[in-house]
């Protein structure tokens, strides 16, 4: 009888490519350390607006899905930290 593949169970509380740790007594820390590494981290456009702009852009230029939605996201993410300015 041949044995079913299992994969390895690997820990779930490693973050890929992290070196911060975080003390298990403030777990707020990684949020307040996410949300303050840069100025456009805390902001992310809502679907409806990003969908919205993706359509527009697609009308305009054509292209794919995905990088019409990513130039949405950035073009967004832009507008807000200019309005910010």
């Amino acid at each position: 009888m041949l044995k079913r593949y299992q994969p390895k169970k690997e820990n779930t509380n490693r973050r890929m490519g992290s070196v911060m740790s975080v003390d298990p007594e403030n777990r707020d820390q990684e949020r307040q350390d996410w949300e303050s590494s840069g100025p456009s981290a805390a902001f992310t456009p809502a679907y409806e607006d990003v969908q919205k702009r993706a359509y527009l852009i697609h009308e305009q230029k054509g292209g794919g899905h995905l990088e019409n939605w990513l130039e949405a996201e950035r073009t967004l993410k832009e507008e807000h930290r200019a309005a910010k300015s």
